[in-house]
């Protein structure tokens, strides 16, 4: 598998782009197969099949590729992803900007125990950081495409206040939304 992928990567072939990504450990970014940065010595290198892993790694989206920005999100574990869908589809509707994972839960008759291992069996990282990272990509989107404040950006990205936004968005992107 690896050299399949080293090789996609190399190449920078589109046609990989949503079935991998791959980790520079040397710059902390992960990107998509295709991006346009320099090739990365493979010792370097680490493949991951969701964002979530190389964001649980600590790694940070490319800023040329962007491979954050329009993707799609894959359930790799048949069982609960009904569920793991049904609770995505809340999260994306800003579900979480006023209620609880506890909340979440109980909606989905489930406790918010199982819900988390339902997220991290399916997607790799529990639904409190997905919902971090959808609400800070809805912000990204908005600071790319229109010409908003950064403070109605931020409350319409479902933050509490500037100051979370502001370190939310540094611990997802690696820089500030001014940046």
């Amino acid at each position: 598998m690896n050299k399949e992928f080293s090789r996609a990567r190399i190449k920078k072939d589109k046609n990989f782009d949503g079935k991998f990504l791959f980790g520079v450990k040397t710059t902390g970014i992960f990107c998509r197969p295709s991006c346009p940065s320099p090739v990365a010595k493979e010792e370097n290198v680490t493949y991951f099949n969701t964002i979530f892993e190389a964001i649980e790694k600590g790694l940070r989206p490319c800023f040329r590729c962007r491979p954050d920005v329009d993707v799609e999100y894959y359930n790799g574990n048949i069982s609960g992803v009904s569920v793991v869908n049904n609770a995505l589809e809340r999260i994306y509707d800003g579900y979480l900007n006023y209620h609880s994972i506890q909340d979440l839960a109980k909606e989905l008759l489930l406790s918010d125990r199982h819900l988390r291992k339902l997220f991290v069996d399916n997607l790799g990282v529990p639904p409190i950081k997905i919902a971090r990272h959808h609400k800070s990509l809805f912000a990204k989107k908005l600071l790319l495409f229109s010409d908003q404040s950064i403070t109605d950006i931020a409350f319409a990205s479902g933050f509490g206040s500037i100051r979370q936004f502001n370190t939310v968005f540094k611990t997802v992107f690696g820089k500030t939304p001014t940046g």
